[in-house]
């Protein structure tokens, strides 16, 4: 029998450039990164059971989750019953892809 799992999908900025005193607004013409480009998302799908990562995806700041979510969620084998998710993800691209895998959005 195959094992069905719950998934948890959200995301969180991660500043990958220091943006102390060395990056005030006097020097905002001198930076190499600017707003964005000094951001990074971390992409996250846990088990809702376990906690456990099952799958993650980096992108640029910038990207939305709805767009990423698909992503995250072809990394995951096997049999997904329930996506859990914040109102970034209530969008027609990730319903579209929780119909596919036969699983809920909550």
């Amino acid at each position: 029998m195959t094992r069905t799992v719950d998934i948890l999908l959200d995301s969180s900025g991660i500043n990958i450039y220091h943006t102390g005193g060395g990056h005030s607004k006097e020097n905002v013409g001198d930076r190499k990164y600017k707003h964005y480009s000094q951001v990074r998302k971390m992409h996250v799908a846990l088990n809702l059971e376990t906690k456990d990562v099952v799958a993650m995806h980096m992108s640029s700041g910038s990207t939305a989750d709805s767009t990423a979510a698909p992503i995250v969620v072809a990394k995951i084998a096997g049999r997904i019953d329930s996506i859990y998710a914040d109102g970034g993800y209530d969008r027609v691209s990730v319903r579209k892809m929780c119909h596919a895998r036969q699983a809920t959005q909550i």
